[in-house]
C-alpha cells in the first residue's frame, strides 16, 4: 500500500488487520484477532499488545493461558502482561484449594515472595490437621462420637480433605525443587532466566528439603 494509515504493508497484511479488528470486538474472537494481528509484521505488534493487556486481566483455562503466557513472552516489553498472566492463574487455582497448580504460576511469573507465603499456609493447614488428628486420638470414645456428631459423612469428608492437602503438599514440594534446580539451569520463566545463585525464602526452602527427602 504506497499511502495512508498503512503505508508500506502489503494488500494481504491490510486484510488481515481489517478481518481482526472486526474480530476483536466480540469477546470469543479476541483470541483469533490476536493471532491474525501476530501474523501482521508491520502493524501488528501496536494491537497485539492492546489486546494483551485486557486479555490477562479475562478469565481462561490453563491450556489458554499456557498460550497466551507464550505469546506474552516472545514479544519485547511485555514482562507485565507475563506476569499478571501468572498471578491471576495462581490466584484461581488458590482460592479452589489447588496449592500445586498455584505455585506452578507464582514461580512462573518468578514471585518468591507470594509463592512463600501460599507454602508457609499450606505448611500451617498441614500443621492444624496433624494437631486435629492428635486430639482426636487422645479422646475418649464419648468425646470423639460427640465431636462426629454431624454423623460419618462429615468425618469422611474431614478425611478426604486432609488427603487432599497432604497430596497438595507433595505436588507443591515437588514443583518448588524442580523449579529450584530449572532456576539455577537458567530455563526461562515469564520474567527471563533463573540465576545460578537462586536462594528460596524459609517456606519454599522447607518445601524443598520435604520433596528432596520424599525422594531419598
Amino acid at each position: 500500500i504506497p499511502a495512508g494509515p498503512l503505508e508500506g504493508a502489503t494488500y494481504l497484511e491490510s486484510l488481515s488487520l481489517e478481518y481482526a479488528e472486526q474480530c476483536r470486538s466480540v469477546p470469543q474472537l479476541q483470541r483469533l484477532a490476536l493471532r491474525m494481528y501476530l501474523a501482521c509484521p508491520m502493524y501488528g505488534l501496536e494491537y497485539v499488545r492492546e489486546i494483551l493487556g485486557r486479555m490477562t486481566h479475562a478469565p481462561m483455562t490453563e491450556t489458554e493461558a499456557r498460550k497466551l503466557l507464550s505469546i506474552a513472552q516472545a514479544i519485547q516489553g511485555q514482562d507485565d502482561a507475563a506476569i499478571t498472566i501468572c498471578r491471576n492463574m495462581a490466584s484461581n487455582a488458590t482460592s479452589e484449594g489447588r496449592y500445586s497448580t498455584a505455585m506452578y504460576w507464582l514461580l512462573q511469573a518468578g514471585d518468591t515472595e507470594r509463592a512463600d507465603a501460599l507454602a508457609e499456609r499450606l505448611l500451617r493447614e498441614i500443621t492444624e490437621d496433624l494437631a486435629e488428628q492428635k486430639g482426636c486420638s487422645g479422646l475418649s470414645a464419648i468425646e470423639a462420637g460427640d465431636r462426629n456428631k454431624s454423623g460419618p459423612r462429615s468425618a469422611a469428608d474431614a478425611r478426604g480433605a486432609r488427603r487432599h492437602r497432604q497430596q497438595e503438599l507433595r505436588n507443591t514440594a515437588m514443583i518448588a525443587l524442580q523449579s529450584q534446580a530449572g532456576a539455577r539451569a537458567g530455563v526461562p520463566t515469564a520474567t527471563g532466566t533463573g540465576s545460578n545463585n537462586l536462594r528460596l525464602p524459609p517456606a519454599l526452602a522447607f518445601l524443598c528439603g520435604l520433596s528432596e527427602l520424599g525422594s531419598q
